[in-house]
C-alpha cells in the first residue's frame, strides 16, 4: 500500500483478505490504518491492485481532509494601576474548520466576554484575578461523527493600588479608636494595611517612648503591632502609617489616642527656669510644662512673712494656662515682687508643687561708677592732648612750607627744571605727612568713642546731704557753706582736712573715702 500526496510516499502495513464466489472468482480486500495530523491535510490516497497477469486495477482517489482544533498563541500577564483601562487579547490560531468562536471568562465570578479582544475600563482591585480565553470549532468527520475542538489559555491581571489602613485598633477592643489606661498597665495596638505591591507598616508617636514593634507581611497585606507598659510619657497620639510605590510620597495614616492616667509632674523634654533675675520696673515671667492626665488645675502662691499667700490676677499680674503649660507674668516688677513663689498643680490622681525664686539684679557700686567716670575723663583729656599736638605739628609744617615757598620765589631765576621737580616732591611729602597725622588722630578718636559706648554708666547714686545746724535759722543752708574755711595738714593717706566757720571746726582724715558735694 502506498500513500501519496504532496509528493510524499508513505509505506504502511495493511491487511489483505481474499474471498471466492460460487463461480470461482476470487477477490481481495485491503484495509489501511494510518495516523494523520494537520500536515497531511489535502493528501490524496488511492488503492492500486494486480493479479500478476499484467492487468492493473487502480481505485478512485480519496483526498484526505484532516480536521483539528484551533490554538492560542503566547499570552503575557498584565499589571496596571487602579483606575486605568486594559485590553485583554487572545491570539487565536484557527483550526480546521476555520470557523472559530472565542469566549473569555474569569475565575472569581461568572462574567463572560465574547471575541478575541475585550477592554476593562476603570479597573479596580476587585478585577485582579485569572482570566481564561477559550476557543473552539466544530469538526464533522466522515460518517457524520461530530466533535468540538476546544483550546484554552489563562492570563493573570494584577491591579496595583495605593496602600490604605484597613484596621487600626486597641488589642482586645477592635471597636475602639482610643484607650484610657492606668500607669504601668500593658497596652497593645494593631494596624492592618492593604496595598499592591505589599506595603510597609509602622506605628509611631512624637514622644518616642520605649516600645516593642512587630510586622508580619503577606500578599497585599502588612500587619504591625506594638505593646508597652504605660507611663506618663506614653500619653500621646499613636499613628499607624504605611505606603508602597503607588503611594509615592503620600502615605496612608490613622490615629489612636492613648490616655495614661497619672499625677502631675515636670515634662522632661521642657526645661524649667527655677531662679529668675529681675530688674525693677521690667517684666518677669515664670513658666512650667507638666505631664498629667486628667487635665490638671493650678494655683500660684507667694511666701510672705511666715505663710504662703495666694497670687491672683491684677492689672500688674497675668496668670495663664494652656493645656499642660502654666505661667505667670509680672508686667512691671517692684521690690515687693522679689521673693519665693509656689506653683501647685493637681488632678484626680495626685498633685505636684514647684518652687520658683525671683531675685533682684545686683546694682552697680558707687566706686564702680566713679571709676567709670574717671576713665572717661582721662580718655577725654588724652584725646584733647593728641589733637593739640597734631595741630601744633601741622602749624609748624605749614610755616615751613610758606618759608620754603618764599625762598623759592627769591631764587626762582636760578632754579632749573630739576629744582622745580625737587620742590614739588618736598611739598608732596610734607602734605602726605600731615595727612597721615590727621588720620591717626581720627582713628584714635573713633577708638575712644567706641570704648565710651561700651561703658554703662548708671547714675542711680543717691546723694545724701548732711543736715546743717538748725540753730542758724537766720541763714539758708547753702549760704552757710560760703562761710566755711578749709585747711589741710599732712600728706598722703593721713592728710587732715579741717573745715571751719568761725564757731566750730570739723576734722576729716582723708583715706579711701570719697566726699560727694553737690552745690
Amino acid at each position: 500500500m502506498r500513500l501519496e500526496g504532496n509528493n510524499i510516499e508513505i509505506n504502511q502495513t495493511s491487511s489483505i483478505v481474499i474471498t471466492s464466489d460460487e463461480k470461482g472468482f476470487q477477490s481481495a480486500k485491503s484495509k489501511l490504518n494510518i495516523s494523520v495530523n494537520r500536515e497531511k491535510l489535502g493528501t490524496e490516497i488511492y488503492c492500486n491492485g494486480s493479479n500478476g497477469l499484467g492487468t492493473e486495477v487502480m481505485s478512485r482517489t480519496v483526498t484526505l481532509n484532516v480536521l483539528y482544533s484551533p490554538d492560542i498563541g503566547n499570552i503575557d500577564n498584565i499589571s496596571s494601576e487602579e483606575g486605568n483601562s486594559v485590553d485583554l487579547t487572545c491570539p487565536v490560531i484557527n483550526g480546521n474548520p476555520h470557523k472559530t468562536s472565542v469566549l473569555w471568562t474569569r475565575k472569581k465570578d461568572e462574567r463572560l466576554w465574547f471575541g478575541a479582544m475585550f477592554t476593562l475600563t476603570n479597573i479596580s482591585r476587585t478585577d485582579s484575578t485569572t482570566y481564561t480565553c477559550r476557543v473552539n470549532n466544530t469538526m464533522i468527520m466522515t460518517g457524520g461523527f461530530i466533535k468540538e475542538g476546544i483550546t484554552s489559555k489563562h492570563i493573570e491581571l494584577d491591579v496595583l493600588y495605593k496602600a490604605r489602613v484597613r484596621k487600626y485598633f486597641v488589642l482586645n477592643n477592635e471597636a475602639s479608636t482610643s484607650a484610657t489606661v492606668s500607669e504601668n498597665e500593658t497596652v497593645g495596638l494593631q494596624c492592618e494595611i492593604e496595598g499592591n505591591p505589599t506595603p510597609t507598616c509602622e506605628i509611631y508617636n512624637d514622644n518616642n517612648p520605649d516600645k516593642e514593634q512587630y510586622v508580619n507581611y503577606s500578599q497585599n497585606y502588612a500587619i504591625c503591632y506594638t505593646t508597652f507598659h504605660a507611663s506618663c510619657l506614653h500619653d500621646s497620639v499613636y499613628t499607624c502609617k504605611g505606603s508602597n510605590v503607588i503611594n509615592k510620597a503620600e502615605s496612608t495614616e490613622k490615629n489612636i489616642n492613648v490616655f495614661v492616667q497619672c499625677s502631675p509632674r515636670p515634662n522632661p523634654s521642657v526645661a524649667t527656669m527655677d531662679h529668675v533675675i529681675a530688674e525693677i520696673n521690667a517684666p518677669i515671667s515664670l513658666h512650667f510644662t507638666a505631664l498629667a492626665y486628667p487635665k490638671p488645675s493650678a494655683s500660684w502662691r507667694k511666701f510672705v512673712g511666715q505663710s504662703w499667700v495666694a497670687v491672683n490676677e491684677s492689672n500688674n499680674i497675668q496668670i495663664y494656662q494652656s493645656d499642660l503649660d502654666f505661667g505667670m507674668t509680672i508686667i512691671r516688677a517692684t521690690n515687693a515682687d522679689i521673693g519665693e513663689y509656689k506653683l501647685l498643680i493637681s488632678n484626680a490622681i495626685g498633685s505636684y508643687i514647684h518652687i520658683f525664686y525671683i531675685e533682684q539684679k545686683a546694682a552697680s557700686t558707687q566706686s564702680d561708677e566713679f571709676a567709670k567716670t574717671g576713665l572717661i575723663i582721662g580718655l577725654t583729656i588724652a584725646l584733647i592732648c593728641i589733637i593739640t599736638l597734631v595741630t601744633s605739628v601741622s602749624v609748624v609744617l605749614c610755616r615751613r612750607i610758606k618759608q620754603k615757598r618764599r625762598e623759592t620765589d627769591v631764587n626762582h631765576s636760578y632754579q632749573n627744571v630739576s629744582g622745580e621737580i625737587n620742590q614739588q616732591i618736598v611739598y608732596d611729602k610734607t602734605y602726605e605727612q600731615i595727612g597721615m597725622n590727621v588720620k591717626k588722630v581720627e582713628s584714635t578718636v573713633k577708638e575712644i568713642k567706641k570704648f565710651d559706648k561700651e561703658i554703662e554708666v548708671e547714675s542711680d547714686i543717691s546723694v545724701t546731704y548732711e543736715k546743717l545746724a538748725e540753730n542758724r535759722k537766720d541763714v539758708s543752708q547753702y549760704s552757710q557753706l560760703h562761710s566755711m574755711k578749709e585747711t589741710e595738714t599732712g600728706t598722703g593717706v593721713g592728710t587732715k582736712i579741717s573745715l571751719s566757720s568761725g564757731e566750730e571746726e570739723r576734722n576729716i582724715v582723708q583715706s579711701n573715702i570719697y566726699i560727694n558735694m553737690n552745690i
